[in-house]
C-alpha cells in the first residue's frame, strides 16, 4: 500500500468556506497581494488582509492539484519537444550547407560509364608472354600503372590453362578417359 505524502485537497471546497470572506473583502476595496508593501501597510483588522492570505492559499492549492501538475508538466514537454525539433532541423540545414552531396551518395551514372570505359593495355602476366591485353577497369592509366599485383591479367591464350582440351563425346572414348583418368 502506498501513501501520499500530500493529502488530495479539493480547492473548491475551501474556495466555497472562503466566498463570504472575499465577497466582503472586495467590498471594501482592492485586495492587495499578500506580502506587498500594500499588504503590511493595512491594519490587521482590515478584512483585506485576510483575504490576500487567503487567495495566496486558494492559489497554492490550485497549483498542486494533479490536473494543474499534468498541465504543466505537458506544457514543458511540448516545450522541449519543440526546441529539439528546432535543434534537429537547424543542426540537418548545417549539415547539408557543408556537405558535398555529390560524393556523399557515390559517383553519378554518367561518371560510373566512363570509368567503365577506362582501359589500358597490361602486358599478359604469365611468366614470358609479352602480349598486350587490353585491361578495363575504372582506374585512370596511371593509376593502374601503379596496381600492386597484375599477375590475374591473361591473354586469351593463357586465360584458362588448367582446363583441358574439349573432351570427345558420343562413346568414341571409353568413359573412364573421358574423365581424366587412364583406365
Amino acid at each position: 500500500m502506498t501513501t501520499d505524502r500530500r493529502p488530495l485537497c479539493d480547492p473548491n471546497a475551501v474556495r466555497l468556506w472562503a466566498a463570504p470572506l472575499l465577497t466582503r473583502a472586495n467590498a471594501t476595496g482592492i485586495i492587495p497581494p499578500a506580502g506587498s508593501r500594500t499588504w503590511c501597510a493595512l491594519p490587521d483588522t482590515d478584512p483585506r488582509k485576510a483575504a490576500a492570505v487567503v487567495l495566496a492559499a486558494l492559489t497554492r492549492l490550485q497549483e498542486n492539484t494533479p490536473n494543474a501538475i499534468s498541465a504543466r508538466l505537458a506544457a514543458q514537454h511540448d516545450e522541449t519537444e519543440r526546441v529539439c525539433r528546432e535543434r534537429t532541423r537547424s543542426a540537418s540545414h548545417d549539415m547539408s550547407a557543408a556537405q558535398a552531396w555529390g560524393s556523399a551518395i557515390g559517383p553519378t551514372y554518367r561518371e560510373l560509364a566512363r570509368r567503365r570505359l577506362l582501359r589500358s593495355s597490361i602486358p599478359c602476366g604469365h611468366t614470358g608472354c609479352r602480349v598486350l591485353v587490353e585491361f578495363v577497369h575504372p582506374l585512370p592509366d596511371e593509376l593502374a600503372a601503379r596496381l600492386p599485383d597484375l599477375s590475374s591479367v591473361r591473354c586469351p591464350e593463357h586465360l584458362h590453362p588448367a582446363v583441358p582440351k574439349p573432351l570427345a563425346l558420343h562413346g568414341s572414348t571409353p568413359a573412364v578417359t573421358r574423365l581424366g583418368v587412364a583406365a
